[in-house]
């Protein structure tokens, strides 16, 4: 199916951030977009910012709209997945000082197919040496295969510096363990995403702090490190049929063997800084960014190469689509942010 607009709607408030991280397809046709909107400032130094999981019909139109976190306090949305129950694990930082002070946890919320609030996890945690609060944020989260969940993130406090932080929970939010991976070359480090493997283990993306190089990292099923490969410049990570990986990086798409070694590597004409991919049926991929200041997606074979593309909106508006994914008739659902 090329890429034409069916339809296409705008959702949001005046006033109001909104920001795209996942769009899903539920089994009855019905779209949840699920990201963070940030309202204006309620008293200096607080940020008033929301998870956000928006519910539509299979034409676009608002079913409902519900927001989670501590109110009046900065909860920042870094991923979510689409859960076995027909629900939702939403993975971010909360932070009670509102966003104004060093004093971040990991939050995650488990809502059920209604939007229904279930449960709610603060995993915030203090240094046993220093005794100071280990400033810790989540990056991406995955369920695993026996129900539970795998969030990568990273921990901050004054002895440990920045590492990358990795949590396994059970299906009920609560830690199994905790590991922290350093860097390249024993540096500090800054997560991107996390993928429960084949073999049960882990797949990790991780740059080093403030830019640097980026490492493809796998683990075992207690997050032991395996090995590790460095790549340029990658965000997103796949397993792939052949227990292989697939990477996106901003400004191209990478193919590796299950050791992470490079098989292929393919430009794109576009940044996807900010955007992501998905996988499609046929063994391809579908990606999302931003080409000449207006939202982009590209149609790519099982070799990485372009079989089509589509931008959409006004290139003067310096819009983004966030995510893209193939749904159950052949056809593609995007979802993005406009200025």
């Amino acid at each position: 199916m090329i890429g034409f607009a069916q339809w296409g709607n705008t959702y949001g408030e005046s006033l109001v951030y909104e920001d795209v991280k996942r769009v899903i397809e539920c089994t009855d046709g019905s779209i949840t977009v699920i990201g963070k909107k940030q309202y204006p400032n309620p008293a200096p130094g607080i940020e008033a910012r929301y998870f956000w999981v928006l519910k539509l019909n299979s034409q676009g139109d608002t079913l409902w709209s519900n927001e989670y976190g501590i109110p009046n306090s900065y909860n920042n949305l870094a991923d979510a997945v689409h859960t076995d129950d027909g629900g939702y694990m939403l993975a971010g930082t909360q932070n009670y000082g509102g966003g104004g002070t060093q004093d971040y946890n990991v939050i995650i919320i488990k809502i059920d197919s209604i939007g229904s609030q279930q449960w709610i996890k603060d995993i915030g945690r203090r240094d046993s040496t220093s005794n100071q609060n280990l400033d810790e944020s989540a990056y991406a989260v995955d369920q695993t295969s026996d129900g539970g969940y795998v969030i990568i993130g990273h921990a901050w406090n004054a002895i440990t510096s920045f590492n990358t932080l990795l949590i396994r929970t059970n299906s009920v939010g609560d830690t199994l363990f905790t590991k922290y991976i350093l860097g390249t070359a024993g540096g500090n480090s800054q997560p991107f995403d996390v993928q429960e493997t084949s073999d049960f283990g882990y797949v990790i993306i991780e740059e080093g702090y403030m830019g640097g190089s980026c490492a493809l990292i796998k683990t075992d099923v207690w997050g032991n490190e395996l090995w590790r490969q460095s790549h340029s410049s990658i965000k997103q990570v796949y397993e792939t049929s052949d227990n292989g990986f697939i990477l996106l990086g901003d400004g191209s798409i990478i193919k590796t063997d299950n050791l992470g070694n490079q098989i292929w590597q393919q430009t794109l004409s576009f940044t996807t800084w900010g955007g992501s991919f998905n996988l499609t049926s046929e063994g391809g991929s579908i990606i999302a960014g931003k080409k000449n200041s207006t939202p982009h997606i590209s149609k790519r074979d099982s070799l990485g190469n372009e079989q089509w593309s589509y931008s959409f909106g006004d290139p003067t508006l310096e819009d983004l689509m966030c995510d893209v994914i193939e749904s159950a008739n052949g056809e593609y659902i995007a979802a993005g942010r406009i200025s």
